[in-house]
């Protein structure tokens, strides 16, 4: 009894912690919002292409493609971004690798001695990222295996989990409530799901039913399509073992120097934004998740 009562506790908290983050996250869908949120990062994107800051107009482009795969101005914005500035193209080719690319985008300026001096720590880096490794408590029961979200096969029905351990070497704590019938491809699925990590962090709402594809928003912003593992909650144990295989090819290109995924130190930076336009691309995945 006193161990279903801690169970309990624990999954209360971590399902709370869940509904905290996505209630935080997320909004109720604003048509009027959310076509005002994306025609300030057009006009951003362009007033960026016109100062020949490439790399930010190319970034802004992609978030919007996200939000509407069809906006015939992203495309064209993008486009632009990629023939003026061609080294970005990995940048403009994120879609396939989903989350696991950390739009970020080459240094030019460091040399090649810091290269060598932080090769070590970003092979090391590298390879705890193809992994992940959690576990937690949960009321319901369900198991899935996958060979990629392409080859998943499972169910669950779930009161809630929660979960610590590491998240693609980064540590995590982690909670969900989330039900779903996964045949190959094909899913149905909804859950709440809230994440703290160093650098993959996120708060979810969703729900859906279909085909599941490298470019859907969750697997942009949040999850691995290409995972392969096992994840289950069996009584009041919970658990989550992924291999990443985009993160160990980045790893096995790292020893050689190459950085397929532009996630290194040194020979990668960050996006610089100004504070509107990133309150923006927050409104916008909001609007997004709750459309």
């Amino acid at each position: 009894m006193n161990l279903m009562r801690t169970v309990r506790l624990v999954l209360s908290f971590g399902v709370l912690l869940a509904c905290f983050g996505t209630l935080v996250g997320c909004t109720t869908f604003d048509p009027g919002r959310y076509n005002d949120t994306r025609e300030f990062l057009r006009d951003s994107a362009h007033n960026h292409l016109n100062a020949k800051e490439y790399d930010k107009a190319l970034y802004l482009s992609l978030f919007l493609l996200d939000a509407e795969p069809g906006d015939q101005d992203a495309k064209e914005i993008r486009k632009t971004a990629l023939l003026e500035a061609p080294h970005l193209w990995r940048l403009g080719a994120r879609t396939a690798a989903g989350s696991n690319y950390a739009m970020r985008v080459a240094n030019d300026d460091v040399g090649i001695a810091k290269r060598v001096i932080l090769w070590p720590a970003n092979v090391l880096f590298d390879i705890f990222d193809s992994l992940t490794a959690e576990v937690g408590v949960c009321f319901g029961a369900g198991v899935k295996a996958q060979v990629t979200e392409a080859v998943a096969v499972g169910a669950q029905a779930s009161g809630g989990e929660f979960m610590v351990g590491f998240y693609r070497g980064d540590p995590s704590v982690s909670a969900n409530v989330e039900e779903f019938l996964d045949i190959l491809p094909i899913e149905i699925r909804s859950m709440v799901a809230w994440r703290s990590a160093m650098s993959r962090g996120y708060a979810l709402n969703h729900a859906g039913t279909g085909l599941k594809r490298p470019g859907d928003w969750v697997f942009q912003r949040a999850r691995d399509y290409w995972a392969v593992g096992v994840q289950a909650n069996v009584g009041v144990v919970a658990l989550n073992v992924k291999f990443h295989p985009l993160q160990f090819w980045d790893a096995v290109a790292g020893i050689f120097f190459f950085d397929p995924l532009q996630d290194n130190w040194g020979s990668t930076r960050i996006i610089r934004l100004n504070g509107a336009e990133k309150e923006a691309i927050k409104i916008l995945a909001r609007q997004v998740e709750s459309r």
